[in-house]
C-alpha cells in the first residue's frame, strides 16, 4: 500500500507540464545525456544505516532523471525513442512495471500513438491506486495544502480524460473534467469543457464554459484553435457570449481548421 508521501515523490516527477489537450510537439533533438541508465550498482553488503539512506536516494535521483528525460522525449514527439528506452530499462530493472511513473509513461506514449484504449487502461489503474491513497476521501475533495501534490492528482485525471475524450466516451470524459475542475480551474480546463458539452449537444453549458475560459484568460482562449467552431455553434443556437463578442484574426484563424466539435 502506497503512503501519500511516497506516492507523489515518485508520480509527481513526471508531470513537469501536462497541458489539458494535446499540443503540437516541438522540433529539435534531444539531449539524450539527460536521460540516466538505470542503476546497476551492487549495493549489497555491510553498511551503515546513513549510508544505505544515501544509496537509495542515490538510486531515487537516477529513476527521476530517467523519467524526466523521458517525459521529455514524449513531449518533443520522438515516440519511438521514448518507447526504446522503457522497453530497455523494463529489462534492466525488475519490477519497474509497478511503478506509477513507468504507468504515465506508457499511458503517455500509447495516447501520443493514437492507442487510447491502452492509454486509458494505464490511467485508470494509476487513478485506482491514486484512490486507495486517499481512501475514504476522493482524492479531488481534498484540500491540498502542496501545490505539487494538488496538481499531480490533476494530472493524472487529465491523462484519463484525454483518453476518453479520444474514444468518443463522453460523458465519461466530462466526469474526469469535473474532478479535475475541482483541484484546479485553468482557462485550457474549459476550452475543453466547452468542446464536450457540444459533442453532447448541452449548448447553453458549453456557451458557459467558453464565456468562464475567456474570463479566466482572454488570450489563451481566443488562440484556441477551436474558437471559431465553437462561436459559429454558439451563434447558430442562438447563444451570444462575450467569449465571440470579438472577430477572430483571419491570419490567426484559417479556413479549414479542424474542430472536436460536430
Amino acid at each position: 500500500m502506497f503512503n501519500k508521501i511516497t506516492m507523489f515523490f515518485l508520480i509527481g516527477l513526471f508531470f513537469l507540464s501536462t497541458p489539458v489537450a494535446a499540443s503540437v510537439a516541438e522540433n529539435g533533438a534531444v539531449d539524450m545525456t539527460v536521460i540516466a541508465e538505470p542503476d546497476k550498482g551492487d549495493f549489497e553488503g555491510d553498511v551503515s544505516d546513513a549510508a544505505a539512506d544515501m544509496l537509495e536516494s542515490l538510486s531515487e535521483m537516477r529513476r527521476h532523471k530517467f523519467f524526466s528525460g523521458l517525459n521529455r522525449l514524449i513531449e518533443k514527439g520522438d515516440i519511438k525513442k521514448a518507447e526504446k528506452l522503457l522497453k530497455k530499462r523494463d529489462k534492466e530493472v525488475p519490477g519497474q512495471k509497478s511503478d506509477e511513473a513507468y504507468a504515465i509513461a506508457k499511458s503517455k506514449i500509447a495516447y501520443a500513438k493514437g492507442d487510447y484504449k491502452s492509454a486509458y487502461a494505464e490511467a485508470d489503474g494509476l487513478i485506482t491506486e491514486v484512490e486507495k491513497v486517499f481512501a475514504p476521501q476522493k482524492p479531488y475533495e481534498v484540500a491540498f495544502k502542496n501545490k505539487n501534490e494538488r496538481d499531480t492528482v490533476f494530472d493524472v485525471y487529465i491523462l484519463r480524460f484525454q483518453a476518453l475524450y479520444r474514444m468518443q466516451r463522453h460523458e465519461e470524459a466530462l466526469a474526469d473534467l469535473n474532478r479535475a475542475q475541482q483541484l484546479v480551474e485553468s482557462s485550457e480546463l474549459f476550452i475543453s469543457k466547452a468542446s464536450i458539452l457540444l459533442w453532447l449537444g448541452r449548448y447553453a453549458e458549453a456557451a458557459e464554459a467558453a464565456d468562464k475560459s475567456y474570463s479566466l484568460n482572454k488570450d489563451t482562449f481566443a488562440a484556441s484553435p477551436y474558437r471559431t467552431s465553437f462561436c459559429d455553434n454558439f451563434r447558430s443556437q442562438g447563444y451570444h457570449t462575450k467569449a465571440c463578442a470579438g472577430p477572430a484574426s483571419a491570419a490567426r484563424y484559417p479556413t479549414g481548421e479542424k474542430t472536436p466539435v460536430r
